[in-house]
């Protein structure tokens, strides 16, 4: 299992992500792909633990406008550090769609990127290995303030006038 950083501390949340033909073990937490959750959406809806999907780069959220609300959480792949289509699909998650779940990046996600995840609304990161994830805390403490508010996360440095 990867670690995972949530807030500022590294978690054991205890999802499982399945391949798309791997039977649905009973009361675990699962992350399945776009393409599984519209397949077996009635069989998803009715498991006893918590479900996530996992978008990858070239998915549309849009279509999972109806069942937001059905998802504990959202996993978003940064296959590369360079591609930030994952920043746009966080945005339309939170902003357009009104996911309230966990948003998760997973991937090639460096630590001088978290702030910026964080303001597009991604609250949780999984690493390959427990050094990058103990990098990225770290790194993720250093601050406190930051410029632009954003749909979830810490206010806006502006905001702390006194």
């Amino acid at each position: 299992m990867q670690p995972v950083i949530e807030g500022s501390a590294k978690i054991d949340d205890g999802f499982r992500i399945l391949v798309d033909e791997e039977r649905i073990p009973g009361r675990t937490d699962v992350i399945v792909s776009a393409e599984r959750w519209f397949r077996d959406r009635d069989l998803l809806v009715e498991h006893s633990g918590r479900v996530g999907v996992m978008l990858a780069p070239e998915d549309d959220p849009e279509p999972l406008a109806d069942d937001v609300h059905r998802l504990d959480l959202v996993v978003l792949q940064f296959p590369k550090f360079t591609d930030g289509r994952a920043y746009s699909q966080a945005r339309v998650l939170r902003v357009h769609l009104g996911f309230g779940g966990i948003l998760r990046a997973i991937g090639d996600i460096l630590p001088d990127q978290l702030e910026f995840m964080r303001r597009c609304g991604i609250d949780s990161f999984a690493f390959p290995d427990e050094p990058s994830a103990e990098r990225a805390l770290r790194h993720s403490r250093r601050f406190s303030v930051a410029y632009q508010p954003a749909k979830r996360g810490r206010v806006a440095g502006y905001r702390h006038r006194p």
